[in-house]
């Protein structure tokens, strides 16, 4: 029995990304979806960078705006445990690439738009 490593000889309903075709009703929920989550993304990813300014400026995270106080002490405690910010360059790394990530679907989702 030859095993196949082609997607669509395993499902013959399988089509690329590009070659997706739905109706423009749920094209149009999947970019507003899609929209929303850079969109959270975003805010999320300034959100540490602010909390990281912050805490080098003060060497704490309590009494950052609207940051409960439980949180600042989690993420002193994360800070103080790794000696360095409350978010690593790798959570911001992760961030970014994720961002890019729904970008790049988004592109593609408005090209089939078109």
């Amino acid at each position: 029995m030859r095993v196949s490593a082609h997607p669509q000889e395993l499902n013959p309903h399988f089509k690329n990304r590009k070659g997706v075709s739905m109706p423009k009703a749920e094209l149009q929920a999947k970019i507003d979806e899609t929209k929303i989550l850079i969109s959270r993304g975003m805010k999320a990813h300034a959100f540490m960078k602010k909390v990281n300014k912050y805490f080098r400026k003060n060497g704490t995270c309590r009494g950052f705006p609207g940051m409960e106080e439980e949180k600042a002490v989690e993420l002193n405690a994360r800070a103080n445990n790794t000696y360095a910010n409350p978010f690593s360059r790798k959570d911001l790394e992760e961030s970014n690439y994720e961002l890019g990530k729904l970008k790049e679907r988004l592109m593609e989702l408005q090209d089939q738009q078109t």
